[in-house]
């Protein structure tokens, strides 16, 4: 499967389903779906978006997530200014009863619906720190590739 039509389908469905749009910005945004693809690799030894995640200067990251919320004619950009006056892009669907996520299986949109759930009421902050903690990104060296796969397994298997 086409790895761009699988995110642009876990984006969307993010976007249909978290709770409050004015927070859904590019760093909360890809970090969910790092979060997603965490969950997936200990449940399910696999990656929900098939991304190969790096840890650059501020955690888990990656150009694909933008890059495809950014070319997706179904996700709006609404662009404004941060606490720090710098720019703050946030992100929602255009329809906001669509609703075709055909490549996501139940696997999957119940390990999403897990993740939106227990990070939507964590204050910016908080979610920071709580992706800063997961093992992958406590374990692996700045600017190193994150393999969540192998630390998920090495995590069951301690």
């Amino acid at each position: 499967m086409n790895i761009d039509v699988k995110l642009r389908d876990i984006l969307r469905y993010i976007l249909k389903k978290y709770p409050y749009n004015f927070d859904l910005n590019k760093t909360r945004l890809t970090k969910l779906v790092y979060l997603i693809d965490w969950e997936m690799a200990k449940k399910y030894k696999r990656s929900c978006s098939g991304i190969n995640w790096y840890f650059d200067n501020y955690g888990p990251y990656v150009h694909d997530v933008m890059k495809e919320a950014t070319s997706d004619e179904q996700i709006k950009i609404n662009e404004g200014f941060s606490n720090y006056g710098g720019p703050r892009y946030t992100f929602q669907l255009v329809d906001p009863n669509f609703s075709e996520f055909s490549t996501l299986n139940l696997q999957e949109l119940q390990i999403i619906d897990s993740v939106i759930d227990s990070t939507k009421d964590m204050s910016f902050n908080n979610f920071i720190n709580y992706v800063y903690n997961t093992p992958p990104v406590a374990q692996t060296p700045q600017y190193q590739t994150l393999n969540l796969i192998k630390i998920a397994s090495e995590e069951i298997d301690k």
